[in-house]
């Protein structure tokens, strides 16, 4: 797998995320798009920039998905959003999964139901409808050795300021319990972090 991230720590933290998902699967992580079997983009919306990037990204990459049709392409984050991806998906549909903020399990769900068909086996494990942490938290392999990582507390937001997107992206404030936060700290205090 290959995941490339625009925007803030959430993304970062998100990208990390379904990392871990594809990993449990048995999906190793790959220095460039070319040798990857699944590419994650995840995006950021709060600025034009930003969405610009990756829809030139996008674009570019068409033209590999043409050339491999079993690459399996995921695009997620801002971009996204915890709305109907109707639109995006007339606009990319060469984009196989398109997944909201901090849920890895749409991509999650797809290659399982794709080995299926295709008569093989992935590792099997539960992806709760959002990111929920286990008690094996681990690092993807590809962040083995950081000595820092981001520990979300919150998705979304409740506040609907007056020029933040983040409500409309990310959707409603959903905090995560102590317990379950407390227990990926110590998951990753274990691990050298």
């Amino acid at each position: 797998y290959h995941i490339t991230t625009w925007g803030c720590q959430m993304n970062v933290s998100d990208s990390q995320r379904v990392a871990i998902e594809l990993e449990k699967m048995g999906y190793a992580p790959s220095a460039d798009e070319q040798s990857a079997d699944v590419i994650v983009l995840n995006t950021c919306v709060v600025r034009q920039s930003a969405e610009d990037k990756a829809v030139g990204h996008l674009t570019s990459i068409h033209p590999m998905k043409l050339r491999y049709p079993q690459k399996v392409f995921a695009l997620m984050g801002c971009m996204v959003g915890v709305k109907d991806a109707a639109p995006l998906r007339a606009r990319f549909p060469y984009v196989d999964v398109f997944m909201p903020p901090s849920d890895p399990a749409p991509l999650v769900n797809f290659l399982h139901a794709r080995a299926a068909d295709e008569g093989r086996d992935l590792i099997q494990h539960e992806t709760q409808t959002r990111y929920e942490i286990q008690d094996e938290f681990r690092l993807p392999s590809i962040d083995a050795g950081n000595v820092s990582a981001h520990i979300p507390i919150v998705y979304g937001c409740n506040h609907v300021c007056a020029f933040c997107i983040i409500p409309y992206r990310r959707g409603q404030e959903r905090s995560r319990s102590i317990g379950e936060i407390a227990r990926e700290a110590r998951a990753l205090a274990a691990q050298g972090v």
